[in-house]
């Protein structure tokens, strides 16, 4: 439940909110060792973060969501709108834009925009390239 008001407060505009309970799912998913939880909680938490403009807090999260999603695993959506590896890098490219690593968050965006081309579906164009779009605007 701590993850679903998470994501409720964060798209309701309540990050730092948000960002509480998103730690307690963390811990509770970190007891419980549940892949797709622990996908969830940090993809959540990492959005929570890069929105309250904590972008070294947002890389951490979202570099183990990354991470987690290796593999087979995403192609997973694990119950999502959208897959997460493909989000997760997107979202990972802002943070890294934003703290001054371009060649980093580029190659990020494109990986995450990568999905899309190897036949699998996953977000809407728009969100697919926000992540390499801003990491090119911060970049000059």
């Amino acid at each position: 439940m701590s993850i679903a008001t998470c994501h409720h407060l964060l798209v309701t505009g309540n990050a730092d909110e948000a960002h509480r309970r998103g730690l307690r799912a963390l811990a509770i998913s970190e007891s419980l060792g549940d892949l797709a939880l622990s996908v969830t909680v940090n993809l959540y938490c990492g959005a929570t973060c890069l929105c309250g403009g904590d972008f070294a807090h947002a890389e951490g999260h979202l570099a183990t969501t990354v991470r987690l999603l290796e593999g087979d695993q995403q192609r997973e959506r694990f119950g999502l709108h959208g897959l997460p590896a493909a989000i997760a890098r997107s979202y990972l490219a802002w943070a890294l834009a934003e703290r001054g690593d371009f060649g980093e968050a580029v190659r990020h965006g494109r990986d995450g925009c990568g999905h899309r081309r190897r036949g699998t579906p996953c977000l809407q164009p728009g969100v697919r390239l926000v992540g390499t779009r801003h990491a090119a605007r911060a970049a000059g």
